[in-house]
């Protein structure tokens, strides 16, 4: 297997002008690259992913801000979305308020914490949609559940074949037709489980989530799939807490992890198999060893 490279901020190449006029460098996510100025976050993407770079995709985590915003939820306010050439060349920009807090880590994350964190998703799931699937994507909105339940079973059906990585897709399709089916609306759900995207107060109090940039319209039990698959710590934290849905759904819980986590390798393989080959080995590889681990979960 390929080694994946050791990632360099001093090699994207607007790195010394924000340095230059005095901007501060706070770090980077997988795909993005985040300076500040004057209480300002302005957020670009990485060079290497330069195909994710259009304005629309801005202006959605804008417009996802406002919505949450507009139920009193905290979120930075975007104060511009520059275009490419017009702050810095080449590259679209987002500047946003910075919301004052604390970011967790793995090793400073407590249970009070994830308290604060699943109340928070509970809230969201509060809100319906009209539709159900990617609410950035208007080619991946589905009328009901269950037609994308289809449509995401068959992209971890096709993952399990290109990475050889064992999925039962009749024990799926039996599994959500005779002992559970979703029946409500479609909830609002931001689908990230990552705990640096939400800010804490001295007291461990939640007062602001940042980086919502692709909310979906889902059955809620599937953002819980994702946080066990993604961040399996959290997900363990979470379970010690008094909801009673983690016990009689941890089936449906697991059985939605199985397929997120072979759909999800499809996105970096779509989008550009060969740029992305190194991400791809190493996400087939956790996915396979994730898949192993369900089977024994409980």
């Amino acid at each position: 297997m390929s080694a994946i490279p050791i990632y360099d901020i001093t090699n994207e190449p607007y790195y010394n002008y924000f340095i230059r006029n005095g901007y501060k460098y706070l770090g980077y996510g997988y795909m993005h690259v985040v300076f500040e100025k004057d209480n300002v976050v302005y957020k670009l993407v990485r060079s290497k992913f330069k195909k994710f770079d259009k304005k629309y995709d801005y202006e959605f985590e804008r417009d996802n801000l406002d919505f949450l915003r507009k139920y009193c939820f905290s979120t930075p306010k975007i104060i511009k979305i520059y275009d490419a050439g017009e702050l810095v060349d080449d590259y679209i920009v987002l500047a946003e308020e910075k919301l004052k807090g604390i970011v967790k880590n793995e090793k400073t994350l407590n249970v009070k914490n994830v308290q604060e964190i699943i109340s928070f998703q509970e809230k969201t799931h509060l809100h319906t949609m009209p539709f159900f699937g990617q609410l950035y994507d208007k080619n991946l909105q589905f009328s009901s559940w269950n037609e994308y339940l289809s449509y995401i079973t068959k992209r971890a059906q096709k993952a399990s074949v290109l990475f050889q990585i064992p999925f039962n897709i009749d024990e799926v399709k039996k599994f959500f037709s005779a002992e559970y089916q979703y029946t409500d609306q479609s909830r609002y759900m931001i689908l990230d489980p990552n705990e640096e995207n939400f800010i804490f107060d001295e007291a461990d109090k939640l007062v602001g989530v940042i980086d919502i940039d692709h909310p979906v319209g889902f059955d809620p039990l599937y953002e819980l799939s994702v946080c066990l698959y993604a961040k399996k710590y959290i997900f363990e934290m979470m379970r010690n807490l008094k909801r009673d849905y983690f016990n009689n759904f941890i089936e449906v819980i697991k059985m939605y992890a199985r397929i997120h986590s072979l759909a999800d390798i499809l996105f970096l393989y779509d989008k550009d198999k060969n740029l992305f080959k190194n991400e791809i080995e190493t996400c087939a590889k956790n996915v396979g060893e994730f898949q192993a681990f369900l089977n024994d979960y409980k």
